[in-house]
């Protein structure tokens, strides 16, 4: 039987390839914990804020950044943090921190490039804390808050719309002072002059309703609930023109009352309403749209799932994703499933999946036409996982033509 050499030269070559292998094996898995990874179809993990939070608000800044303020921690404890999203890192920052801690609070880019930030509520526990008065200006120069002045009325889960002017038109929500009720109140913050004045009432009051500013300078809101002791939400709605300071009810919604929905201005000044819930606990896929320039609703197609506390963001090709949002099963809450309306078709298109499914989360347009998706909660779990949405490499599944 021959005997076998001892090779060095041999030895050396396995040790190299099993050094290779080893390295190899490494990369594959810091790239797997480390790196953005595809979570489906047009969605890429990116880092998490460095707070986990519900609630809270995120304006995109003139510098291209995103700022996230306030929200609710897992104990419904209201949250006075901020942080700041950079999209050329993907990296979260903390920035300067608000005087008063506070969610289901507006937030509202100003023309001089601060942010104001106005009411909401410190506390979100079994006996509710009073709603908000303050508001606090943020300066992205500095990354300091400032007193913005106190609303003439406190309120959470109102609505804030810029108006042509400048000015900042604040509009119904809610209030707890031992009852919980909703308010007609509305008032304008005048930039200028750093003053609050109040201005016309709505003629029904609402909380968790949607506003948005028509192409014609006037501001559409449409549903909400004009009673937290009810069930019922509302299928009216009512446009506030500027020049008036006055609200004159519109056209109801065709289908269904709604809460927690969205409004959306399309390119062609129509507004997309989405979802929203309905009665006890009934969520609704209906869309609708309404003509800003004959005050009529139209059907639309309706989306595959039914929605509550969604997102609807305005894409670069003028289509619209909605994004998250409680079901109407409760053992499956939130939906991860994401759709595209098309105005052109009126149809509906299933996209990719986010990584979790999440409602009370915030959905921004950034510069690069990619959507920032940000914190929320699925049941019990509270996140402070961050998605971007890019719409370039989205492949659609399924349509829905109902």
């Amino acid at each position: 039987m021959k005997s076998r050499r001892f090779n060095p030269a041999s030895r050396k070559t396995s040790l190299e390839k099993i050094i290779a292998l080893t390295l190899c094996a490494l990369a594959l898995v810091l790239n797997f914990y480390f790196l953005p990874t595809a979570t489906a179809a047009g969605f890429s993990k990116c880092s998490p804020m460095n707070i986990a939070r519900f609630g809270h608000t995120a304006t995109l800044l003139p510098n291209g950044k995103v700022l996230v303020a306030g929200g609710s921690d897992d104990n419904n404890n209201g949250l006075a943090s901020a942080e700041l999203f950079d999209p050329t890192t993907g990296k979260w920052t903390e920035t300067g921190i608000m005087g008063e801690a506070r969610c289901y609070h507006t937030a509202t880019l100003l023309p001089n490039g601060k942010v104001l930030v106005a009411g909401g509520i410190k506390f979100l526990g079994r006996f509710l804390d009073r709603a908000l008065s303050s508001t606090e200006l943020y300066d992205p120069a500095t990354g300091k808050w400032t007193d913005g002045g106190a609303l003439s009325t406190e309120r959470m889960n109102h609505t804030a719309t810029l108006l042509p002017d400048g000015k900042v038109l604040v509009a119904g929500g809610s209030i707890y002072d031992g009852n919980i009720c909703t308010l007609t109140t509305a008032e304008l913050y005048d930039a200028a002059t750093d003053k609050w004045t109040e201005t016309g009432e709505m003629n029904t009051a609402r909380a968790g309703h949607p506003a948005v500013l028509l192409t014609n300078g006037k501001v559409l809101v449409a549903g909400g609930k004009n009673s937290i002791a009810t069930t019922d939400s509302l299928i009216g709605a009512e446009l506030y023109d500027p020049a008036t300071r006055k609200w004159t009810d519109a056209d109801a919604m065709l289908f269904t009352g709604r809460c927690d929905h969205t409004a959306t201005v399309l390119k062609n000044g129509s507004v997309l309403v989405t979802g929203g819930w309905y009665g006890a606990g009934k969520n609704s896929l209906l869309s609708e749209t309404y003509d800003h320039a004959t005050g009529k609703w139209e059907k639309t197609g309706n989306m595959s799932f039914q929605r509550a506390s969604h997102t609807a963001t305005l894409l670069p090709d003028g289509t619209v994703l909605v994004a998250g949002g409680g079901a109407a099963n409760r053992s499956n809450n939130n939906q991860p499933i994401t759709e595209v309306f098309n105005p052109a078709t009126g149809k509906w298109s299933n996209c990719g999946a986010m990584s979790v499914g999440r409602l009370n989360h915030t959905a921004t347009l950034l510069p690069n036409g990619k959507v920032l998706i940000a914190g929320g909660f699925y049941g019990r779990a509270f996140y402070s996982s961050a998605e971007l949405f890019n719409p370039a490499t989205v492949s659609n599944t399924a349509t829905n033509s109902n």
